[in-house]
Order: structure tokens, then C-alpha cells, then sequence
């Protein structure tokens, strides 16, 4: 992926991605988190060594004893500024820039979201249906009902179907919950900023009620 033309929303996502890859699992970021890769955004730090700088750290920790993995980019934010500060001071090079949607297990995690639906509470047809698409992608089947961006539409499709049998009652009570989720943090973010982090934190709440995994996590299914 070439940070030049990296919109916002891209570079969230790949670094959301790269942070659950380097973790193992499935992240979302938190509002501190998501708010500290917009401000990385805006200072034009690039992608490759945002994730470069992250495979770095996670490596350092991963050799220590006892074994403790950053639960959280602050962990790596002053290696990611530092970094960036030597490059602008030409101390050092830009890393070559790596696609973090390339990833060679991507089949093993495509099939263990699919093993994840199948065992939701998700709306049983939709599910059934969703967890056999992603079953013959981990098969190495490319599928094209849903288009290019086979995940992000995938996680929408899904959770539509959850909020229409969703009882009034609980989506008011996950809504609550997900603005007490952002209220830490909510102080000095820009209203946009604010208002995503909120609709993160609902759709997280509304997974956890479903017991959904998030597929917008999923590599891109593309050739």
C-alpha cells in the first residue's frame, strides 16, 4: 500500500490491523489510540514505518522475560515519533514500504472467523451464510458476491441484520454504554474524531452481544 495515497480511513485500518496481527487477534483501537493514529496521520508519518517501528517493538517485548506484549500503540508511540523525528532530521532512511494486508496466514484467520460466525448469535440465516463464504475463502476460493471490499461490507451486512432484531431497550443500553466508553477520552477530540470513536465503541458493544468477531479485521479478500 503506498502512503501517498492513503486516505484517513486507510491508514487507521491498516495500522488496526497490523497492531491485531502483531497481537494475534482481532483488535479495535481504542478513542486514545485511534485518536493518536489520526494526529500521526496528520503529521504525515507514513504507514511503512508506523508498522515497521511496531513489528519492531512487539519483537523487543516478544524476547523478554516474562513474555509481555503491548496491549496498546501507546507502547510504541514515542518509537514511532522518534523515529519520524530522525527521519525529518536525516539521521536515518524511510523502511521500505510493506503491504500490511499481505499476510501469510490471512487463510488461517479468514477460518477461524468463519468458525467465530458459525458459533455467534448472529441472525441464523445471514450467518450461515456469511460463515460458508468465508469458509470457501480460506479454502483459497475467491469470492465476489459482495464486491472488492469483501470485509468491511461483510461487517456491515452483518451487523445491520443484528441491530433489526436487536429490542429497542438493548440498543439504547449498548448506546449508553458506548458513550461512557468514549467520555474518558472525549474531552479535547474534534467532534468527527468523537463521533467515530463513538460509533467504534457501539459497534464493538453490539459484537459482544452477538458474540461476533470483527471482520473489517480481515485481510482484504482481493486477488
Amino acid at each position: 500500500m503506498n502512503d501517498r495515497v492513503l486516505t484517513e480511513k486507510e491508514y487507521v485500518v491498516a495500522i488496526e490491523r497490523h497492531l491485531g496481527q502483531l497481537r494475534a487477534r482481532p483488535l479495535v483501537l481504542s478513542p486514545a489510540d485511534f485518536e493518536r493514529v489520526i494526529g500521526w496521520f496528520s503529521q504525515g508519518i507514513p504507514l511503512s514505518l508506523v508498522t515497521s517501528v511496531m513489528t519492531e517493538v512487539f519483537a523487543q517485548a516478544a524476547s523478554r522475560r516474562p513474555r509481555r506484549l503491548p496491549r496498546s500503540l501507546a507502547y510504541c508511540a514515542p518509537a514511532v515519533e522518534e523515529a519520524f523525528a530522525d527521519i525529518q532530521a536525516g539521521r536515518t532512511r524511510l523502511p521500505t514500504s510493506v503491504d500490511v494486508n499481505e499476510d501469510d496466514d490471512s487463510r488461517a484467520a479468514i477460518a477461524e472467523m468463519a468458525r467465530a460466525v458459525a458459533a455467534s448469535s448472529a441472525p441464523e440465516v445471514l450467518r450461515d451464510e456469511v460463515a460458508a463464504m468465508l469458509s470457501r475463502a480460506a479454502q483459497g476460493e475467491r469470492v465476489v458476491e459482495l464486491g472488492e471490499d469483501l470485509a468491511l461490507e461483510l461487517e456491515q451486512r452483518v451487523l445491520d441484520a443484528c441491530l433489526e432484531v436487536l429490542p429497542d431497550t438493548e440498543r439504547e443500553e449498548l448506546e449508553r454504554q458506548a458513550l461512557e466508553d468514549v467520555a474518558p477520552y472525549a474531552e479535547g477530540m474534534e467532534p468527527a474524531v468523537r463521533e467515530h470513536a463513538r460509533q467504534r465503541a457501539f459497534r464493538r458493544r453490539l459484537r459482544r452481544r452477538f458474540r461476533l468477531p470483527d471482520l473489517s479485521l480481515l485481510p482484504l479478500l482481493g486477488p
